[in-house]
């Protein structure tokens, strides 16, 4: 079901690039430190959504990467069966590229616009159900692309409610790697979903003391969201008990993991990011997570303020914040002999488990040309 979100329009701001000069988008991944869940269609709307999270790149580097450019076309036939290929498109299997391209109008009339066929590249650096918000954040890098294809422009809010309609089409949910820095992201329980966010400014001294204490850890196994989302919903349709007093919780303690950045205090920021992923086991199914997760949350939890798995849970990467004197090099021996506690367990053949540092992204993701 689709439910009503605030109107949002994108602005002329510049010419078209000419042909054959790429417009290419980068942006971060999204670490998200408190009240995740909360922001999930129809939970958003019906109870009000409080999410804390970042805008992170790993070990330097942004996680998404988007690249298109125009061609000219000479055959005509590709204009004239536009508006059969954006009719296919609604018709097949729900996927980020297709909903973006129907999200931003009527095919036939973009394509004459252009003057030329689009090509559109994509990379991500970091796996599908990984729990870095990646399907939004590509959702957001492909409309800021197209837009700059036509010479125009999103803000930062109309760009959050395009991508809160593609993610309603896709039956995905949030938005985080698109706005830089730190963010308190909030909804009213009320239709239309409107969103606000106010972003939190934290001392150099600060950053420079969070972003050496936080570790991402790959757990070997990365399992798509929307399989969980689907069981929460239904729990959530008929007012399970204890899922709304979770709900609850979620979003209060989001308001103190604020308080706790505001405060500066990695203390308070990891007691309440431990308590998240209580709440996300309890969510997310754990007898399906992979063998990696339970031991890494015992040997990692007396050597960190507080962990917790990103996004829905269940597998993907574990985020860490450790405590004073305990280094990147002691994770990795962990990891070390969680990977040999683990061998021979068939889920985990071939897997690569790595330790990642974060770094917090404070720059507009924006569109560039290149030639």
């Amino acid at each position: 079901m689709m439910h009503p979100i605030s109107s949002y329009s994108v602005h002329k701001n510049h010419d078209p690039p000419p042909m054959n000069v790429w417009v290419v988008v980068t942006a971060p991944v999204r670490i998200d430190l408190a009240g995740g869940w909360s922001d999930t269609p129809p939970i958003a709307y019906e109870h009000g959504g409080k999410v804390v999270n970042l805008a992170v790149k790993i070990d330097g580097k942004v996680g998404q990467y988007i690249a298109n450019h125009l061609e000219q076309r000479e055959n005509e036939s590709d204009h004239t069966n536009s508006r059969q290929i954006q009719s296919d498109l609604y018709a097949q299997k729900h996927d980020v590229y297709q909903e973006v391209i129907c999200e931003t109008g009527d095919l036939n009339e973009q394509l004459e616009k252009f003057g030329g066929g689009v090509e559109i590249m994509a990379r991500s650096d970091v796996p599908q159900g990984s729990g870095l918000g990646v399907s939004s954040i590509l959702a957001g890098t492909l409309l800021i692309a197209l837009a700059a294809l036509r010479g125009e422009v999103y803000d930062s809010e109309s760009l959050v409610y395009a991508v809160l309609k593609v993610e309603q089409m896709m039956t995905t949910d949030q938005v985080g790697g698109l706005i830089p820095g730190i963010k308190y992201g909030y909804s009213e329980a009320k239709v239309p979903l409107t969103v606000s966010w106010t972003q939190i400014p934290i001392s150099p001294s600060f950053l420079q003391s969070f972003e050496s204490r936080s570790v991402l850890i790959y757990t070997g196994r990365s399992r798509l969201a929307k399989n969980l989302l689907n069981t929460v919903i239904e729990r959530w349709r008929v007012r399970d008990a204890e899922l709304v007093k979770v709900f609850d919780q979620l979003t209060s303690e989001a308001e103190n993991v604020v308080e706790g950045l505001r405060s500066e205090s990695l203390t308070k920021i990891g007691t309440y990011l431990s308590s998240y992923n209580s709440f996300k086991h309890f969510l997310s199914s754990p007898n399906n997570e992979p063998p990696t997760i339970p031991a890494l949350l015992t040997f990692l939890h007396p050597l960190s303020h507080g962990l917790a798995l990103c996004g829905a849970g269940g597998g993907g990467f574990l985020f860490a914040l450790l405590k004073e004197g305990i280094g990147i090099e002691d994770v990795q021996e962990i990891v070390k002999r969680v990977e040999n506690d683990i061998k021979g367990d068939e889920c985990m053949e071939n897997v690569d488990m790595n330790v990642n540092r974060v770094e917090i992204d404070f720059d507009e993701v924006i569109a560039k040309w290149e030639q």
